[in-house]
């Protein structure tokens, strides 16, 4: 499943990013933030969507 996503402000510009790196041993992610002044709404985005990426993921292998 992938997980690269783009979290944008509300004129739709990139404040910040997460991409999933599949060259590693287990699951390692970048995660970059363009707007450092919104980082914590910008982390709490990413967890709250990883969390239900592998929610899904869990609930399909199940």
């Amino acid at each position: 499943m992938m997980l690269d996503f783009t979290v944008c402000d509300d004129k739709n510009v990139e404040i910040g990013s997460i991409k999933r790196k599949f060259i590693s041993i287990g699951d390692k992610y970048e995660i970059n933030i363009n707007d450092t002044s919104k980082k914590e709404l910008v982390l709490a985005i990413i967890v709250a969507i990883a969390n239900d990426v592998n929610r899904n993921q869990n609930t399909s292998n199940n």
